[in-house]
């Protein structure tokens, strides 16, 4: 390649800007092999119909924007592109529109960017995220193009306030429409929900407490099904050994917020909008169970701000999911309110007097520095990117190759056998599953497994491999899934040079590194669906032998 083409790729390369907000452990040769993996970066569109992408605006999104564009565990950061329903060049800053690519006057139907949204090879974005303030139901043919995006993977978040804000955008759509309340939570009145449930520092309780450094407390869903309580994805932070105090359990605050649910009636077919399959919330397969949204993390409505009084206190669903990925679909987040990623409970933005949860340094400065409650939230906002991204091997793959040169692995495991046994398979998954653990976040290495099997119908059903509950497990699934991961570790060790700094010359030789990750991965999966069952086999039937001996003692005893 030229110098001058290889020069204008790098600097078309999109790379993280603030990566000491992630907290991982970098090394310096990583830079030097993004280049052939731009693609892995997630595209993600992000849609306002009445807040905007103003810094000055309390309404606005930048504070967030900022936080969301680091949303990468490797570096490659996503590349964003924002749009606004009115036909105005003024609901975007000129800071914001130099960094992102921006349309408005958007429209799903009639727009370039709503087009690439669409299925197909040629789809520009992997990842809808919508902010809707506007109560006015879309047109069908939106709506539309926003369920097949879903029906192709595509990851979506949707969010909006009380009442009925951002019922028009999202109020109608397949799945989301019974994850979060879209009309029925009132602004006022002890029936509303407020979480402002404590006095501002200052010993103000008003409406401005939504912006002082103060958060609410969120408390997540703990998971036991692989072993272990774990978070949710959205809600664990990178580098934490223990699943208890590495979570997120903050978030802003507000004095009328909405909720989110888990879904009812899911067999209810969808038939709000003609030309959209009627079956939104399908079985797993092989079972007759519909796969349902989960609530993530529970709040609690107890405040009594000055200006409107006390709320009769209860709890509510904060942040609800939903796992498109094991029936083929695209995963989706729903938020209670967009005043979660706002600037006025950011950083104070329209709240005289108040800094967010950060200060401003110096005083009347616009250096925000940010403090740990936002970097927490921040954190929120990443993991989202992760989560709802469809499923891209290469992104796994950045984070074994990293892992590979760095502490402890590129000591412990410094030579690989060709073919070793499961046993030895097993106990690299483990080495494995603590390093990318440590690097991205308790419970990282088992949602690799997931992801890996969720590819493979046949194990839907066996208990634990891929998250099923079952009274009668078929294998030891917590070393299967170690197996499984050792399995993809090895075969990707394998193909890797001894030292790091060979890496960006092995890469840049590949025509299509991302085709090759995705046999790559192909292969390791079948390998380990071969062995592992056939080990436990073998087993079981060294098993049944010694049990067939010691139910007829008289043969023993010969």
């Amino acid at each position: 390649m030229p110098k001058a083409a290889k020069k204008a790729d790098a600097a078309a390369l999109p790379v993280a800007r603030d990566l000491t907000l992630i907290d991982i452990r970098r090394p310096p040769w990583l830079d030097q092999i993004l280049l052939p993996w731009r693609q892995c970066a997630q595209r993600i569109l992000v849609v306002a119909d009445g807040l905007d992408f103003n810094e000055s605006n309390g309404f606005g999104l930048t504070r967030f924007l900022l936080a969301l564009e680091t949303a990468s565990p490797h570096g490659l950061a996503p590349v964003i592109h924002i749009a606004h329903r009115a036909d105005s060049d003024d609901v975007a800053s000129a800071a914001m529109k130099a960094k992102f690519t921006f349309h408005k006057n958007f429209r799903f139907v009639d727009s370039g960017a709503a087009h690439a949204l669409m299925n197909g090879a040629a789809r520009r974005f992997d990842q809808l995220w919508i902010f809707g303030i506007g109560s006015a139901p879309i047109p069908d043919a939106e709506v539309r193009v926003i369920a097949a995006f879903m029906a192709a993977q595509g990851g979506v978040f949707a969010t909006g306030d009380h009442e009925n804000l951002g019922q028009g955008m999202s109020g109608r759509l397949p799945r989301i429409r019974k994850m979060r309340e879209w009309s029925g939570v009132p602004i006022g009145g002890p029936n509303r929900i407020d979480t402002v449930n404590q006095p501002s520092p200052d010993g103000e309780w008003n409406f401005n407490s939504q912006s002082d450094t103060l958060p609410q407390r969120i408390f997540p869903h703990f998971d036991s099904a692989t072993g272990s309580p774990l978070a949710h994805p959205l809600l664990r932070l990178p580098g934490s050994t223990d699943p208890r105090f590495g979570v997120i359990d903050v978030l802003p605050d507000h004095p009328h917020e909405s909720e989110c649910y888990a879904g009812s009636a899911l067999h209810q077919p969808y038939d709000l909008v003609s030309g959209i399959d009627g079956n939104e919330f399908p079985a797993l397969p092989g079972s007759s169970t519909r796969l349902a949204p989960q609530i993530v993390a529970t709040s609690v409505s107890g405040g009594r701000i000055a200006e409107k009084g006390p709320v009769a206190p209860r709890c509510f669903g904060a942040i609800s999911a939903y796992d498109g990925h094991r029936v083929s679909l695209g995963r989706i987040v729903c938020d209670a309110t967009w005043h979660h990623f706002v600037n006025i409970n950011l950083d104070g933005t329209g709240a005289a007097g108040r800094s967010g949860l950060g200060a401003f340094v110096p005083p009347g400065s616009n250096n925000f520095v940010p403090n740990a409650a936002f970097g927490k939230i921040a954190q929120y906002y990443r993991n989202i990117a992760q989560w709802i991204a469809p499923v891209r091997w290469c992104r796994w793959y950045l984070d074994l190759v990293a892992i590979r040169y760095t502490f402890p692995l590129y000591e412990e495991v410094r030579e690989l056998p060709p073919r070793p046994p499961w046993p030895e398979l097993v106990a690299l998954g483990a080495r494995v599953e603590a390093a990318l653990d440590l690097r991205d976040g308790r419970g990282s290495a088992a949602g690799l497994v997931g992801e890996l099997l969720a590819a493979q119908p046949a194990f839907e059903a066996l208990a634990g491999v891929n998250g099923a509950a079952s009274p009668a497990p078929l294998l030891p699934t917590a070393e299967f899934r170690l197996g499984v991961l050792g399995t993809l570790a090895h075969t990707v060790f394998a193909g890797l040079p001894a030292e790091p700094w060979a890496l960006r010359a092995q890469f840049e030789k590949s025509r299509d590194p991302h085709a090759e990750v995705d046999k790559l991965f192909a292969r390791a999966v079948a390998q380990a669906l071969r062995d592992g069952p056939a080990h436990y086999a073998q087993a079981a039937r060294g098993t049944l032998a010694v049990l067939e001996k010691l139910a007829r003692p008289e043969k023993a005893a010969r």
